[in-house]
């Protein structure tokens, strides 16, 4: 995704933070923020 904001919503167990990791080697600004 260039020059935008992604937002990744989903449910308990749902592999939201995996699938948002697997975005950072490509990308070239990170803000990254995960609750638990």
């Amino acid at each position: 995704m260039a020059g935008g904001k992604l937002l990744i919503l989903g449910g308990i167990r749902s592999g939201k933070s995996e699938y948002a990791e697997s975005l950072l080697d490509t990308a070239s600004q990170v803000r990254y923020v995960r609750s638990e």
